[in-house]
């Protein structure tokens, strides 16, 4: 048996920063490109577009914080991936 305890620590380390970095960079590109963004979201049938691509930037750069900095990581990524869910499902709905 391999005893890969001792590097539990870093592998948690390197999963955290993949995973505030994938919401942190899609955060920040939603707020690059809001107008964009806003426009993508009007597209999908959304009532309140504005509203909808401020609060997905909140998220996701408040989730990608709080991963890194690895305050409540289990309950955030749950979130986080209840998101790209949602955002998934979302995406699905016929116009």
């Amino acid at each position: 048996m391999i005893g890969l305890e001792k590097h539990s620590d870093t592998a948690a380390l390197v999963g955290r920063l993949f995973f505030s970095s994938m919401f942190l960079l899609f955060g920040y590109g939603k707020l690059t490109g809001y107008a964009g963004t806003v426009s993508y979201m009007g597209s999908l049938g959304l009532p309140a577009p504005g509203l909808f691509t401020v609060l997905a930037i909140i998220i996701e750069i408040g989730a990608g914080l709080l991963v890194l900095v690895g305050y409540k990581t289990r309950l955030v990524c749950l979130a986080g991936c209840g998101k790209i869910h949602f955002d998934r499902e979302r995406s699905r709905i016929p116009r």
